[in-house]
């Protein structure tokens, strides 16, 4: 009997130590409301930001997870708030990852396409036709891959695309400058063609020779690119051209109203000589008359 009663005493005792061994069960956190519209909010930009660059292009199985995560999030929010925490923060996980190398992805695209935009720039003389516009652009490009290269990615991305602007703009002068020279080296040509047709090499040499020598020069410049140079230069000869064809036009009308002159003089002479002769002829017949006369009184 005693034994029973001791092994009752014991097993009482275990239990007892059992059960205040065994912690309480901890009762449900609720989650807090702003914290779940935080997570929501934050997931909601996070795809915004996806959708805006196009990043699930890149991370297509990713954005899917994420968006399925938040689809689920979105179901559980209002019955089961703890559930719809967890899924919000696995789609913001599910997006930063796309985030994280769909940038990485895009941008070196963006890259590629920029330098594309940069060797036609170059392509068309840009970095010595409009030196400083072409510097300004490297100085872009060369910012938009250091933001890249911290992070900065939507930075990185305005960056890239003003540089690629700013190399098609440097393009477009360049072009737009070439295209330019060459019109003014066809007007100057045009000027040189009418100054020789005045003969103005020889009328006006050394005018004709210096217009030559400005000409050439410009040609140099287009040939080098220097194309704002070179339209000075061709504009300068034009003028040239033209204000030796303009003296040697003086020069022959100059001439030929001396020419007219002599003409008149000429003229005058010879009127002059007609007049004497008919002077001269009627003096004759008179002479004439004069004698015949004469020998008739002494016939008679």
């Amino acid at each position: 009997m005693k034994a029973l009663k001791y092994a009752l005493a014991v097993t009482t005792l275990l239990l007892f130590v059992v059960a205040c061994a065994t912690p309480p069960e901890d009762d449900p956190v609720e989650v807090a409301p702003e914290e779940l519209e935080r997570l929501r909010t934050q997931a909601q930009e996070l795809q915004a930001l996806i959708a805006e660059y196009g990043l699930d292009e890149y991370e297509e199985e990713e954005f899917a997870l994420g968006v399925a995560a938040f689809e689920r999030g979105e179901s559980l929010r209002t019955e089961d708030p703890d559930g719809a925490l967890e899924d919000y923060e696995q789609s913001i996980g599910h997006f930063d990852v796309v985030v994280e190398r769909g940038f990485g992805a895009l941008l070196v695209d963006r890259q590629s396409e920029v330098e594309g935009a940069r060797q036609a720039a170059i392509d068309a003389r840009a970095p010595t036709a409009v030196a400083a516009e072409f510097e300004d652009a490297e100085d872009v490009l060369a910012q938009a891959i250091e933001l890249r290269e911290t992070g900065a990615y939507e930075e990185s991305y305005a960056s890239f695309a003003d540089a690629e602007e700013r190399f098609d703009s440097s393009r477009q002068t360049a072009e737009r400058l070439h295209e330019d020279a060459l019109a003014r080296q066809d007007e100057a040509e045009t000027a040189k063609q009418a100054a020789i047709d005045a003969r103005a090499p020889r009328a006006a040499a050394s005018e004709f020779e210096a217009a030559e020598e400005v000409f050439v020069q410009g040609k140099e410049l287009l040939e080098d690119a220097v194309y704002e140079d070179s339209i000075a230069s061709f504009d300068d000869a034009e003028e040239r051209f033209n204000t030796s064809r303009q003296t040697a036009e003086r020069k022959r009308d100059d001439a030929r109203a001396a020419l007219d002159q002599l003409d008149e003089r000429f003229s005058e002479a010879e009127t002059q000589a007609s007049e004497v002769e008919r002077e001269l002829e009627e003096e004759e017949r008179a002479l004439e008359e004069a004698v015949e006369d004469e020998e008739e009184r002494e016939e008679l």
